[in-house]
């Protein structure tokens, strides 16, 4: 198992109670923190870029990554982008949220990056408008429309991802998994987009999440696949996992072994499919809304890649 760590910028004024004890360090100083801990691999959430843009940093920093990043062993496994709306009824609008993800597939690459990816709930909408039987979307346009409006508009991300030299990733939520996108929809998606660019990120907590009877106090479908059978259908379009822990009657994440998600099933599934990319430690643990938060996250990175490496074995 190749494992990354993802880093998290905390936000620069109080609007959580807590903020990460790394989310204030460049991101070379917690490249050599993750690298001594023996990672194999960075995934970067966008903040960090769009603050050194901010800064009149990020040109010199992206050169810094891509000399300094490989002497440490590590790679750039992915840029968490989590912000491609392709679904509005106002053309302009679409068109300025795609060409701001495609600044992003240049930035990403800059600093070394071979992938870029977006939460699929920024891109498609979940889930129909509550008691609305006619099917329409909370944008207001019948779930046809919609889906072309985001098939449109991941292809037009693939065609710039081609010229970039970057693949793209699409993850799903738990609502689009266990209500519009099941992992038959998202297959169908990736083939109407139909770029040998374009992935999907494995979130086994989202996957989890998708599979029980309550997410979020919404009440989800019996599951139509396992996770084993999700991992195999998917097959060679995951581009990159995301590993994080769940307990799903409460809708919180959990620490790492002792939440729903079954590890050695999930291992066995990737085994399966011969994986060979990347698995990254996802660690939302540190958000105010969990019961207890954890933000010390050289304590996640030393428990978790303990906690993985013994399940490899």
């Amino acid at each position: 198992m190749k494992l990354s760590f993802e880093i998290w910028a905390s936000p620069p004024y109080p609007v959580y109670d807590v903020v990460n004890t790394w989310g204030d360090k460049s991101i070379e100083e917690q490249a050599r923190k993750i690298a001594e801990i023996g990672y194999q691999g960075i995934e970067i959430t966008y903040p960090f870029i769009e603050r050194l843009k901010w800064e009149n940093k990020f040109e010199e920093t992206a050169k810094r990554l891509k000399q300094h990043l490989p002497s440490l062993g590590l790679e750039i496994t992915s840029v968490a982008h989590h912000v491609l709306q392709c679904i509005h009824p106002w053309p302009w609008i679409r068109k300025k949220n795609i060409e701001y993800f495609k600044e992003g597939m240049v930035m990403a690459k800059k600093t070394g990056a071979e992938m870029i990816h977006s939460l699929h709930a920024n891109a498609v909408p979940a889930r129909p408008i509550r008691g609305d039987p006619t099917g329409r979307w909370h944008t207001n346009l019948p779930e046809k429309e919609a889906w072309n409006m985001a098939v449109n508009g991941w292809r037009k991300v693939c065609e710039k991802a081609e010229e970039v030299g970057i693949n793209v990733s699409i993850e799903p939520m738990a609502g689009d998994l266990s209500s519009w996108f099941s992992v038959d929809k998202l297959i169908q998606f990736m083939n109407e987009v139909g770029s040998d660019r374009l992935y999907t990120v494995f979130d086994i907590c989202m996957h989890t999440w998708g599979t029980k009877n309550k997410v979020l106090g919404i009440k989800n479908p019996s599951p139509k696949m396992s996770i084993p059978e999700a991992v195999e259908a998917l097959g060679h379009r995951i581009g990159l996992v995301h590993l994080k822990d769940v307990d799903t009657k409460r809708g919180k994440y959990t620490w790492l072994g002792i939440g729903d998600v079954d590890w050695l099933e999930f291992i066995d599934a990737l085994k399966a499919i011969n994986y060979r990319g990347y698995c990254t430690v996802e660690w939302e643990g540190w958000f105010p809304e969990q019961p207890v938060p954890v933000n010390d996250m050289e304590l996640v990175a030393r428990y978790a890649k303990n906690f993985f490496s013994s399940l490899s074995e």
